[in-house]
């Protein structure tokens, strides 16, 4: 994994021993957005190391979890259900609760907005709807991963 090369290259610069990541770190970092791809990885598994107590040999996902990316452009792993409403997946309660709902309240916002926009309303009519400004809805808009639509007629 790409993450753990970052850790060790890390660790051989400043000469401390072995330090791996458990199954519960990898996942953590598997589950976050990456906006800045590889280059943000390697600043973020750079922090881990740094302030990794020196006799720890394991990084667990409480040592990863306050560098991770707080981006929220991707929305979690929220299924629409059936019913009309919104189903969890299991791993979102994996997350502190702070982190747990912001991601739930952006995937709402999210599916709440590209429904505005599918109910063949132009922008405007569809920040109107939602309370809105046009300027702040657009903002919303790509803040929650939908493209803005181009200005209608």
């Amino acid at each position: 994994m790409l993450a753990q090369h970052f850790l060790d290259q890390m660790r051989a610069e400043l000469g401390r021993k072995t330090l791996k990541l458990d199954d519960d770190a990898i996942t953590a970092l598997q589950e976050s957005y990456w906006a800045g791809n590889v280059r943000q990885l390697k600043i973020t598994m750079d922090k881990v190391g740094y302030v990794t107590d020196e006799s720890a040999e394991l990084i667990t996902r409480r040592d990863v979890v306050m560098w991770l990316p707080k981006s929220t452009n991707i929305p979690p792993r929220v299924v629409p259900a059936e019913s009309g409403g919104m189903a969890l997946s299991s791993d979102l309660f994996t997350l502190p609760l702070k982190e747990a709902t912001a991601r739930h309240r952006d995937a709402f916002q999210h599916i709440y907005c590209k429904k505005l926009i599918e109910d063949d309303r132009n922008v405007a009519q569809a920040a109107a709807h939602a309370g809105y400004t046009l300027p702040g809805f657009e903002k919303l808009l790509v803040r929650v991963g939908l493209s803005v639509p181009s200005s209608d007629p």
